[in-house]
């Protein structure tokens, strides 16, 4: 059973992932800020990355290309002509006077757009190598507690996690927390992003009481800074209705999927709205569960 996801920056069009247990033939409309994907019963959660929307023209370039440009020629006589700029000594943070940090800050964001491509292809452990050299880049550039070193250490913490390798996605999940809680306070879009997505990573390795109070805590901070009539609510409460019907706890699955129907439909949302429509399946499948076997 797949979870349901929230994006982590821009937050405007993420999309809640339908339970892998259900028809895989629906499918969830595209959107320009992340990728949406159904899967089977058996699959790791769905996780939404960040930073489609806020990419430069330069660096959205840049990524199709290799981020380090090498020579031809691999003779001596050519070992100048490489692009590949000095390293700064690790863990420091370079002044925006350094002849360093332009080119260093756009590399690092082309390798963290060519992570996203790979992600959105499911080559997650081609994203994770991205990721990791992006990290790399952004700390000696930024240093560790910059909103940029942020969002790639919860990039990481989302391929970690599809990877299976929950504890390692943990502490990357982790960190983007601290680092945003730290740059925003406690009650922010992103924070609540993020807690959204170590719910995911709990649920996943099985910790059902921490998932609910990671989930719980986003969906509060979204309620308060969003009320209770926004799509975010809404996938909230769909990924707690997912969490309960993964532990066979099918009423509460039931009054979460029914909460999240009321939810989307203040948001404006019609019947004909294809969460809607996943939401009211969510429903009948609880309720079906909840008939006495003949």
């Amino acid at each position: 059973m797949a979870k349901s996801d929230t994006s982590l920056e821009s937050m405007e069009d993420a999309r809640a992932a339908p339970k892998g247990s259900m028809d895989t033939s629906r499918t969830l409309s595209p959107s320009s800020v992340c990728a949406t994907s159904v899967e089977d019963h058996n699959s790791n959660p769905f996780f939404v990355v960040d930073w489609f929307k806020h990419l430069r023209v330069s660096d959205k370039e840049n990524s199709y290309k290799s981020p380090v440009k090498q020579s031809k020629d691999p003779s001596p006589s050519n070992a100048s002509s490489t692009t590949q700029p000095v390293t700064p000594p690790v863990n420091s943070k370079l002044p925006v006077s350094s002849p360093f940090r332009k080119q260093s800050e756009a590399i690092g964001a082309g390798w963290n757009a060519k992570g996203l491509q790979k992600a959105r292809k499911d080559d997650w452990e081609g994203a994770l190598h991205c990721w990791e050299r992006a990290l790399s880049i952004r700390q000696q550039v930024l240093g560790d507690s910059h909103k940029d070193v942020s969002n790639t250490h919860n990039n990481l913490g989302i391929a970690l996690g599809r990877l299976g390798r929950e504890e390692e996605a943990m502490t990357h999940l982790q960190k983007a927390l601290e680092i945003r809680t730290t740059l925003y306070g406690s009650q922010h879009q992103d924070v609540a992003a993020t807690l959204h997505n170590v719910g995911n990573v709990r649920q996943q390795s099985g910790d059902y009481t921490g998932a609910l109070e990671s989930f719980e805590q986003a969906k509060s901070i979204q309620q308060g800074l969003l009320g209770d009539s926004s799509v975010h609510v809404a996938r909230a409460w769909n990924a707690i209705g997912h969490l309960h019907f993964e532990a066979q706890q099918y009423v509460k699955a039931r009054n979460a999927y029914n909460h999240a129907l009321d939810t989307l439909g203040k948001a404006g949302r019609n019947e004909d709205d294809m969460e809607v429509q996943h939401t009211k399946l969510d429903i009948q499948e609880a309720e079906e569960l909840l008939l006495p076997s003949c």
